[in-house]
């Protein structure tokens, strides 16, 4: 037996021995080709109406709907539940029989062929009679199906960007395309569906990159937004001093003598206090120290004075002589504990301050380099504030720069030197018209395209195609340059932790439908 699809979808069967030539011409006789120049009739002149025409809108968007909720396989799965309706069809009309037990598997296959065939026609229709309303329920279907799907796969991220969440966008929306290019194939065939399938794994993982670049910015914007400003720390910090004053608690003679023995212990240790007993005059901000210590012996000590003995600290930790600095250092956080452990609001009050200072030194940085950015006429912003965080970064090195958290280091490594995705983005850059000297290349390219035929119209497109592409490379480049920089601005106001955020189902939608959709584009549209 020969199976032949018929005009209408379904599958009829011929004997092996009846010529092609006999199969042609029943089939042309039971399905004759409609003449090239109908008789126009009443029915075929009358369009439809508005009632019709709204009624043929609400069908495709419902059409549209089921088949990007399940990925385009609407017509398989109705098809499947169809399958044993069309059977006992095929069985009482005598286009279909079974010839055996090993023949059923054959008989179902062709039922299901045959009811497929109907539903893909079905579906044809409706995006042919309305295709914008099929498109809108598409998009619809889509995204309940995202959001349905992004609800069980939604995450927390501590540090999304674009970048990565681009590309996290590729993967999910070549998943989501692949599997509706391969179920909405034209060509029912293995080998057709696998070539629609790897199409909207293109298209769809393009549309995926595109979507959760955006979203990864929306969610990085919000996780900075997330972090308190610089005059937020600074009261909150006030805040926490005075109510540590206001207290009223003072350390114990006890507890002052022996924070005041430990530092001079310290002092000792490190070869500060000589064997005679005097100072050694190379470090003359911890002899300031030990002095202060000896003339609060044996008292009480309040906050406010705890509070001014740390300054004097504070200043010897940032001597210019690296030992004395190292000394103070020691001191200093020897100090500290023995402050919290009389005012607990200390503690946090002088974290909450040092993520403060940080923060404003970052912002200064960046309000230099916006005032500095004329100075570089071609490279602008993105030039400045390398040079200011260049300046950072050399003082973290050197050691001069002390309490910087490892990560807002690194930070401020990135905005000195740069990615290289943004480093590539502003070697194009170079060619953007800022002047007579970087107008040089393109009016060479322009006069390349006038000599060569083009005259004006091909002088406009040569100096276009190197000006245009230097001009999008120079604004991607100062673009994620002050992006970072912001980023670096959180992080000191964080204190180095950036708030994690959620990827949430809806973003999660959105990207899941955007593979969706592109699993259609190829195939369909």
């Amino acid at each position: 037996m020969v199976d032949v699809r018929l005009p209408d979808g379904r599958v009829a069967r011929f004997p092996d021995t009846m010529p092609r030539e006999e199969i042609r011409s029943f089939i042309q006789q039971k399905f004759p080709e409609p003449s090239a120049t109908p008789a126009p009739t009443a029915q075929m002149q009358s369009e439809p109406n508005l009632l019709d025409r709204a009624g043929q809108a609400i069908g495709s968007t419902f059409t549209g709907m089921t088949q990007g909720a399940t990925l385009g396989a609407y017509d398989e799965l109705a098809a499947l539940l169809g399958t044993p309706i069309k059977a006992a069809e095929n069985l009482i009309t005598g286009q279909d029989s079974i010839n055996g037990i090993g023949d059923v598997g054959r008989f179902l296959g062709s039922s299901f062929t045959d009811a497929q065939g109907g539903q893909q026609a079905l579906v044809n229709q409706a995006y042919e009679q309305a295709p914008v309303s099929a498109l809108a329920g598409d998009v619809a279907g889509s995204l309940a199906f995202g959001l349905l799907s992004g609800g069980a796969n939604a995450a927390t991220i501590a540090r999304p960007t674009v970048a990565g969440m681009a590309a996290r966008g590729g993967i999910e929306g070549a998943l989501m395309g692949s599997g509706t290019g391969y179920n909405s194939s034209e060509d029912p065939s293995l080998e057709g569906r696998l070539s629609s399938a790897a199409q909207g794994a293109v298209v769809g993982g393009a549309l995926g990159a595109i979507t959760g670049g955006l979203v990864g910015n929306s969610m990085s914007k919000a996780q900075r937004n997330a972090v308190p400003t610089v005059q937020d720390l600074a009261d909150e910090a006030g805040a926490l001093y005075s109510a540590a004053r206001s207290s009223g608690v003072t350390s114990s003679p006890q507890m002052t003598d022996q924070i005041a023995n430990t530092i001079e212990g310290i002092a000792r240790a490190e070869n500060v206090i000589l064997p005679s007993g005097k100072v050694n005059d190379t470090y003359p901000k911890i002899s300031s120290i030990l002095n202060v210590f000896d003339e609060y012996k044996n008292r009480s000590l309040d906050v406010g004075e705890m509070q001014s003995i740390r300054r004097t600290l504070q200043d010897a930790a940032k001597s210019i002589d690296p030992g004395e600095r190292r000394v103070a250092t020691i001191m200093l956080s020897e100090f500290d504990d023995f402050a919290t452990s009389v005012a607990p609001e200390l503690a946090e009050a002088s974290q909450l301050y040092r993520r403060s200072k940080l923060g404003e030194m970052i912002e200064q940085a960046i309000e230099l380099a916006d005032n500095r950015s004329s100075q570089f006429s071609q490279s602008g912003m993105e030039n400045a504030l390398r040079t200011q965080f260049r300046q950072m970064n050399a003082q973290i090195i050197k050691g001069q720069l002390r309490g910087v958290p490892p990560e807002l280091a690194e930070q401020i490594r990135l905005v000195a030197d740069g990615s290289p995705i943004q480093n590539f983005a502003r070697s194009v850059g170079k060619f953007a018209v800022r002047g007579p000297v970087s107008g040089v290349i393109p009016t060479i390219a322009g006069g390349a395209g006038f000599a060569a035929g083009g005259g004006p119209v091909g002088a406009a497109l040569g100096a276009g195609a190197v000006a245009l592409p230097g001009e999008i490379g120079k604004r991607v480049a100062e673009n994620m340059s002050i992006r970072n920089a912001d980023i670096a601005s959180a992080l000191a106001r964080s204190g180095g932790a950036l708030p994690s955020v959620d990827y949430s189902p809806v973003s999660q939608a959105l990207v899941n439908a955007s593979g969706n959709l592109g699993g259609r584009l190829l195939p369909n549209f």
